[in-house]
Parts: C-alpha cells; structure tokens; sequence
C-alpha cells in the first residue's frame, strides 16, 4: 500500500514503513509488549513500570509521565485548542485527538460485530458494544465514597466526584466563569463568548456549536438510535437519554417533596410536581387564556387550535395541567 508520505531521512522512513509491515523491533523486557519506536518502549517503562509522573498540572494536581501529556492537558482548563481540522471547523485540544477526528472524515467503519453485523469506526467501541451479546459485566472498580457509585475509570471517578464536592476547576479565563466539567467549558465558550455555530444539519438547515449536538440531532431524522442500556437492552438517541433512562433502575431518589415527602429521582420532576401544590402554571397557550403547569401539556393543547383539528375538538387522551 502506498501512501506518498515524504520522510527527510531514511531512519524516519524506516519507522515509518513500520505502520505497514506491521513490524515491532523494541520489545519490554518486563512485560513483553513490542513497540514500532524505541521512544515508545521508553514511554512504557518510565511511566507504566517505574511509575515516574514528573510533570504535575499547577492547576488541578493531576501529574503526568510527559510534558505533552501535561501540556495537552492544561489546555482543557484554559480552553485552548490550537489544532484545527482542514476538513471542517472542527478544533482539537491535542494533535493526538485531531488525528482520531479526521477518521469520522474517512466514512471507514473497520471494526464489526460478528453477532449483529453492526460496525465501529474504533476497536475501543467495538469491544464495548461486544459486552452488550456477551453479557460481560463492564469492570467498574473505582467507587465513589459518598455515594457508592462505581466507574469504569478513575477520570470518569474524579468527574462525578465534584457532583459531591462541588468543586469547578475549569475556569474560563475572560470572564472568570467556572464549570465542574470541561464539556461545559468548551460549550460555554463556543455558543456564547465565540457565537460559533459550525455544524449545519444537511437535512434541516439547523445549526449547532458542538458536533455531539449536532450527532444528536441528526438521529432525529434518520431515526437511529445507537446508544443501548446494558440493564434492559433498550436503544437511545443520545447518551444523555441513556443516563436519564438508566435511573428508573436504580432506587437512588435524589430530592423529596417538602410537601408530601414524595421521592424522586430527579429535581426537574421535583421542580415540577411542587406545581401541583402551588398552583403554578408558567406555560401559557398564546392563543387563548389558558396556562398550564408543564410545556408538554401546553404543546398538547395547542394542537387544539391547528389546521389539523378544525373543528376545535379535544383529542382523547390529553390532559391539561
């Protein structure tokens, strides 16, 4: 296979030829695992076998076997991201996350599921997507102290620590607004401070700050739904519905009605029901004078008025709040 890549010297060549040869010259003498480069099996044994983290975020505190890892590291609390995609407006925190990008650009999805046929651009989600036919329980060994909850990973550990701690180490630096998640860092930035909206949907025009918005929105008009809950098998359009959904499985109640003491799993329904004792009704029709409780009522009751009902009758089934 050729690829036209130019190497300046015939040592980088000779790496290079690797990735096709698929040859591994430097093997750990501890582990066994071989390497293209020699840097890489250096890599391997200062920061996996020796355990040396030298270079320490001033931030957060979180250190790092390399100054890159560190320095592409820094910039999720800065929000810098200096590495552009020359297929899209995408930009990209590290050259690393660029390169793993530009494969959405490809259309290659190389990885697929014997069982269901389904394919992955990455062999990370094919192998997850494999525990869904096997059954595997997914290792979560990293517990959370205050509420017992278990993750896959030490980050994803640390991030739902500060649901607890309330801590928001990502702080962007023009206006001093803080955030819990760098998400929400890099979404505040772009819709609000930069007004960026870069991803238009090809089918309806409308038009988003963040790709994942825009993934998401696309599922609506072609129906997918590729996010599945490994309790109860059932798919998704996002992966934000799959949390939300998977909470009807737990019995972890988050807020109760000072009211009646009625539990729930979620404050927006709390927020909601204490309507019911209130009288609060914040949603009005905008045709005729009545006001609802919820904006699902109100959008049931506006259908009243269509074209499509002209008669005005009420269709069975629906209730105002």
């Amino acid at each position: 296979m050729k690829t036209g890549k130019i190497c300046y010297e015939k040592k980088s060549l000779d790496v290079h030829k690797r990735i096709h040869t698929g040859e591994c010259p430097h093997t750990c003498p501890t582990c066994g695992l071989q390497f293209r480069q020699t840097g890489a099996l250096c890599r391997r044994l200062r920061n996996v076998h020796e355990g040396r983290r030298d270079y320490a975020c001033n931030v957060c505190g979180k250190r790092f076997g390399e100054k890159a890892s560190r320095d592409d590291h820094f910039r999720i609390h800065t929000g810098e991201r200096p590495y552009t995609c020359d297929l899209c407006p995408k930009y990209c925190i590290s050259k690393t996350a660029l390169l793993i990008h530009k494969k959405s650009h490809l259309g290659a999805f190389p990885y697929e599921c014997v069982i269901c046929g389904k394919c992955f651009r990455y062999s990370g989600s094919l192998v997850r997507h494999m525990k869904i036919h096997t059954g595997e329980e997914i290792r979560k060994p990293h517990q959370c102290k205050e509420c017992e909850k278990c993750f896959s990973t030490r980050s994803e550990l640390k991030s739902h620590e500060r649901t607890h701690t309330k801590e928001k180490p990502f702080t962007f630096e023009h206006c001093g607004k803080q955030f819990k998640f760098c998400g929400a860092l890099r979404h505040y930035v772009n819709s609000l401070h930069e007004g960026r909206k870069d991803f238009s949907c090809h089918i309806c025009g409308k038009c988003f700050s963040e790709k994942v918005a825009w993934d998401n929105h696309v599922c609506v008009h072609t129906g997918e739904r590729p996010f599945r809950c490994e309790i109860c098998g059932k798919d998704f359009k996002t992966k934000s519905s799959v949390y939300i959904h998977k909470k009807f499985h737990s019995e972890v109640y988050v807020a109760s009605c000072p009211t009646c003491q009625k539990p729930f799993r979620y404050q927006s329904s709390l927020s909601i029901h204490l309507r019911s004792h209130t009288g609060e009704r914040p949603h009005p029709c905008g045709i005729c004078d009545k006001r609802f409780a919820t904006n699902r009522d109100m959008l049931k009751h506006r259908a009243i008025h269509s074209d499509d009902n002209p008669l005005n009758v009420p269709y069975v089934g629906w209730h105002s709040g």
